[in-house]
């Protein structure tokens, strides 16, 4: 009556089955309003929603970077606090950069159908065009602690899930400037477009085009050119900017040819300090003096002057995130073009010439 198993020769029967977790149903989302412009702090909310019955616990895993880009990228930064780039702490966008391109985020626990939202600000640089915003969530089922790898096997499977998305994000230009060099030979304001001799004494220039001057007869002729630079600004992306500088920075002693001084005034204009609002295509036009010095003899064509220098931010309640960081961004302006148009004919006269004797006359020809 006992029961008893016999195996059979040639014929049996071997099943297996494999139990896998199901991924729960946990969601990643962005909030931020594109485009973005470049140099500015731009918010963007990442949210978590739980939407299982029971709690989860996780880390979110954030890379920004160029969509041309392979790895590292210096141009693009991501960072949990702005407090960095604040007022009294702005970089420059052609500064050196320290920010990493990566961060970790530290989600905690997500309770049963809710929500966890977590902030970062990103900051883009130097080129327009598209950025990826790579977010990873890895997570775990709370109360179902992961298992060690030496503990892994084929019927074990670990209670850790991950979740991915890939985030393309727009960035343009915020402003935009165009620049109209002309020459001003009939300046006068003294060393803003006449030439000077060396004890402040002034000699004629016989063109109609500009005025030379000599510090001596040892250092040879010295050249001092006055220009107006004309600046047309515009808010070129489609939100609106808030301006409380726009100002001609002229360019280091150290980075122009030996023998070159640049010096710049800007015109006085109404509120100027004040922050303004520039309307999504507004122009503003803006007007500076600029007065070049250099020898004579130097072999100079064209040279940067200098940057105009801007400081804005976007347009406070443009976004719900909001946007109060104020940043700082660099224009450079275009060389100026100093190669002499048609003739030119200096003269030098003597300190002093006396009535009856002979005295030096030296001038110079230029084409």
């Amino acid at each position: 009556d006992k029961l008893r198993f016999t195996l059979l020769d040639g014929y049996g029967e071997q099943s297996a089955i494999r139990v896998i977790p199901r991924q729960p149903n946990v969601t990643l989302t962005f909030k931020h309003f594109p485009p973005g412009y470049l140099d500015e702090i731009y918010p963007i909310s990442i949210d978590v929603t739980n939407e299982e019955e029971d709690d989860i616990e996780g880390t979110v895993e954030v890379e920004f970077r160029a969509s041309t880009a392979d790895s590292s990228d210096p141009s693009s930064m991501i960072f949990t606090d702005p407090a960095g780039f604040h007022e009294e702490r702005r970089k420059p966008a052609d500064s050196a950069q320290t920010q990493s391109g990566s961060v970790s985020l530290d989600i905690g626990v997500v309770q049963a159908h809710q929500v966890v939202s977590r902030q970062l600000w990103l900051r883009a640089t130097r080129n327009v065009g598209e950025r990826l915003l790579l977010a990873s969530l890895n997570y775990r089922v709370r109360g179902t602690p992961p298992q060690p790898a030496a503990a892994l096997t084929a019927s074990t499977e670990p209670q850790s899930f991950r979740k991915a998305e890939t985030l393309r994000i727009p960035f343009a230009r915020g402003l935009e400037a165009r620049f109209e060099a002309t020459f001003r030979a009939n300046s006068t304001a003294a060393g803003w477009g006449e030439r000077r001799v060396g004890g402040g004494r002034f000699v004629r220039e016989l063109s109609e085009t500009g005025l030379l001057s000599e510090d001596g007869w040892d250092v040879g002729l010295v050249r001092h050119e006055g220009w107006a630079l004309a600046q047309s600004a515009r808010c070129a992306g489609p939100w609106d900017v808030e301006v409380r500088r726009w100002r001609l920075v002229e360019a280091a002693t150290d980075s122009l040819p030996a023998g070159v001084e640049v010096r710049v005034r800007e015109l006085a204009l109404p509120n100027q300090d004040a922050v303004t609002v520039w309307k999504s295509g507004q122009s503003m036009q803006f007007m500076s003096r600029v007065a070049v010095s250099y020898d004579f003899d130097t072999d100079l064509t064209n040279l940067s002057v200098g940057t105009v220098e801007v400081e804005w931010r976007r347009k406070s309640g443009e976004g719900a995130l909001g946007h109060d960081v104020w940043v700082r961004s660099l224009i450079p302006v275009p060389p100026l073009d100093l190669t002499a148009k048609g003739l030119w004919a200096h003269v030098d006269l003597p300190d002093d010439p006396q009535v009856g004797h002979p005295f030096p006359l030296r001038y110079a020809v230029q084409n």
